[in-house]
């Protein structure tokens, strides 16, 4: 994508996938960063298991 997803996009593909997280890849100044929804709200993770 040529900028990043907007947070209520992401929470609603969250909603529909219904996992208990969904991770988005989001760029960032010094590369890539991850955030992660559950179907209800966004979370805060660290990343190592969805990188791993």
């Amino acid at each position: 994508m040529e900028q990043d997803a907007p947070e209520a996009w992401m929470q609603a593909v969250a909603a529909e996938m219904n996992l208990s997280e969904t991770a988005f890849v989001q760029r960032g100044d010094d590369g890539y960063g991850l955030r992660w929804f559950t179907p209800r709200i966004e979370v805060p993770l660290c990343g190592h298991a969805t990188l791993g």
